[in-house]
């Protein structure tokens, strides 16, 4: 034999031998209408490959599926067998039912297997579950896995569902629209989102931290367990004949939807009884309201002070003479926030100002604090008491005022408010009173022809009479010596040689005295 024809048979072998090693390359990717090989690489799980051999292999005993028996296996029951791994079922493309529940699962690829109608996968060890594909779906049982998510958006065709016991937090079954049973009781749920089921008979849903439940979409809704949960109202279809409800004691039944944004109320605002008063009408679905006052302007500085059910508000504490900005927003029942009403100003008025009365002169002066938000001060005054008739008889922007053109011997009462730049005016003081006095005379002294202390003074406005008094020190005790109505007295009886210390008061004829004038030194001869 010559090298060419060792070279070809060589060649050949190789041939024949890259040949019969293709099945066993390929084995865990069949094509279409293709035998499938009962090995290792196809079925790694013991359990799972013995349970394919009992079922498909117990005649020819050949460790081959037939593609005959694939395409007619439409249902697979191994539930409770033991199987950590479902792998090799991605074969079974023609398959309508599986029920692996009660096993060892922790995961599962159903991906190829699009025809599944149902699915038992319950009491396994499953994190996660991808049905994505599986769009045919009518019937879902994986209660009592860890599945902590589920994403069932496009298996439409579900009508029962049961994912109970499981480590669920939300649940968005708004797309499940054929839905007729659900259970999905003792996870750990706080939002549950259902669409208008139609035909939703059936929910569980207790044992979980739901604080909103809306079934308002579900006019068929018969049986409602929900105990167990944080809600205070659960939302029902008006015509749901709701035979059996199961909730904790003081939920709500209430036939209808949940309210949507509340819109803005119309808010005014006023003073009332000296403090602002916000007032508007019940807005639709609003359970409660909002109130955020400024103290800084329209635009800005807003805060939270208080919530209230009803449809009005005032403002206790505000205080005199501050300007205040306020606007509403209602809240529904769940939560929601509505759109804030307008913003409206309020003023309170200045606090009265609290003035005293002293004379200055001989003349009534009043003084005061100034007041918060006052931007001039009404003087009032009446001449008949406390209760009588009182006139306006000055405006100014400071804080005192004197009475200049007062009679002395008069007595006279005043009052006094604060008035801020939008013309709100405070409430009247408490009555001031003062008696007008004369004026002290303005004594001179000299001596006369004999050498006696003489005094004199011009006549004083409203006086009809004078006083002089007299010590022998300045400092001393001054008696009473003489009462005139001359405008000049002569000491006829002071002793030579004394020095006298003279002073003087004017009197009304109401028996009102000035102070005393100036000391008035003289010394007799």
């Amino acid at each position: 034999m010559n090298n060419t024809v060792k070279r070809a048979l060589s060649l050949l072998l190789c041939l024949l031998l890259g040949l019969s090693l293709l099945p066993t390359a390929f084995a865990s990717e069949p094509t279409a209408n293709e035998s499938v090989k009962i090995t290792y690489e196809n079925f790694p799980d013991e359990a799972f490959r013995a349970y394919i051999n009992d079922e498909f292999d117990y005649i020819e005993r050949d460790d081959t599926i037939s593609e005959e028996q694939i395409a007619a296996a439409k249902e697979m029951n191994v539930y409770g067998k033991g199987i950590r791994s479902l792998k090799g079922v991605e074969f079974f493309t023609a398959l309508t039912s599986l029920s692996c529940g009660k096993n060892q699962l922790t995961s599962m690829d159903l991906s190829k297997n699009t025809a599944l109608s149902y699915l038992g996968c319950q009491n396994n060890e499953l994190s996660s579950l991808d049905l994505s594909k599986n769009t045919a779906l009518d019937t879902l049982t994986c209660n009592n896995n860890q599945l902590s998510s589920m994403d069932l958006s496009k298996n439409t065709a579900l009508t029962s569902l049961t994912c109970s016991s499981n480590l669920l937090t939300s649940l968005d079954l708004s797309r499940n629209t054929a839905l007729e049973s659900l259970n999905c009781s003792a996870n750990h749920l706080s939002a549950l989102k259902l669409g208008q089921c139609a035909a939703l008979r059936t929910v569980w849903c207790y044992n979980n931290e739901l604080t909103a439940l809306d079934l308002s979409g579900c006019p068929a809704l018969d049986t409602l367990w929900c105990y167990g949960n944080q809600l205070t109202r659960v939302y029902v279809h008006p015509d749901a004949p709701l035979s059996t409800v199961y909730t904790d004691s003081g939920v709500e039944i209430f036939r209808g939807a949940p309210a949507g944004k509340p819109a803005a109320p119309k808010l005014t605002g006023k003073l009332s009884s000296g403090k602002p008063k916000l007032s508007w009408k019940a807005v639709a679905g609003a359970e409660s309201y909002e109130i955020y006052r400024s103290a800084t302007g329209e635009t800005s500085g807003f805060k939270l002070v208080d919530t209230v059910t009803g449809t009005s508000w005032t403002h206790d504490k505000a205080a005199s003479g501050k300007a205040y900005w306020y606007k509403v927003r209602g809240v529904t029942y769940e939560g929601k926030k509505g759109t804030f009403s307008a913003v409206v100003k309020v003023t309170m008025k200045p606090a009265a100002p609290k003035p005293t009365v002293k004379l200055s002169d001989g003349k009534p002066k009043l003084s005061w604090k100034a007041v918060t938000g006052a931007a001039e001060y009404e003087i009032w005054r009446s001449m008949t008491g406390e209760a009588g008739s009182f006139k306006r008889v000055a405006t100014v922007t400071g804080t005192s005022w004197t009475h200049s053109k007062a009679t002395a011997g008069k007595t006279y009462y005043y009052k006094v408010r604060a008035v801020s730049a939008d013309g709100l005016k405070s409430a009247y003081s408490s009555v001031a009173v003062k008696t007008a006095r004369p004026k002290a005379p303005a004594v001179t002294g000299s001596l006369s022809a004999k050498g006696k202390p003489v005094l004199s003074w011009k006549a004083v406005t409203g006086a009809v009479e004078y006083r002089i008094y007299r010590s022998t020190s300045k400092n001393g005790t001054y008696k009473l010596i003489k009462t005139t109505s001359s405008l000049k007295y002569t000491n006829t009886k002071a002793e030579a040689g004394t020095t006298y210390y003279y002073k003087v008061k004017a009197v009304t004829a109401d028996g009102v005295r000035s102070v005393y004038s100036a000391v008035v030194k003289l010394k007799a001869q």
